[in-house]
């Protein structure tokens, strides 16, 4: 049905951001199936709209995901925000809004969220934007 529906509404970037973005909140769908979904061919990581489509549809509405105690969620999208980053430093940053929220979660959790917001501040192209806001997340606690 969700390859009717794409190849139905593929000329409508709008309804195929929704398409991305339906995928991305569902907790059916695994991590490996949200990776799968960022190299399907209307997937492009350096148009915002479709970016956030898959990515802050995950850690807004995708909890089971996001918070798997694997700590898989946090993986991707912490890989996402350091590739964004790259090429937009303002939207990486919302982007890791999810992360900077550990204080909220057990301490396993926590424990994780805070491995990737450390390992995005130790990279040495973090832009200033994200940094901003990963320290300051760090500093918080």
């Amino acid at each position: 049905m969700l390859e009717d529906f794409f190849t139905a509404w593929q000329a409508e970037a709008l309804v195929i951001d929704m398409w991305f973005s339906l995928q991305a909140q569902s907790p059916l769908s695994t991590i490996t199936e949200l990776q799968a979904l960022t190299k399907h061919p209307a997937f492009d990581v350096k148009n915002p709209n479709r970016a956030r489509s898959i990515y802050s549809a995950l850690g807004m509405y995708n909890h089971h995901r996001l918070h798997a105690l694997d700590g898989s969620g946090y993986q991707f999208v912490a890989d996402a925000i350091a590739e964004i980053d790259q090429l937009n430093p303002q939207l990486a940053s919302r982007l890791a809004t999810p992360l900077t929220r550990w204080h909220r979660y057990d301490h396993e959790r926590q424990g994780l969220m805070k491995a990737r917001l450390e390992q995005l501040s130790n990279s040495p192209q973090i832009s200033k934007d994200l940094f901003e806001i990963v320290s300051k997340s760090l500093q918080a606690g």
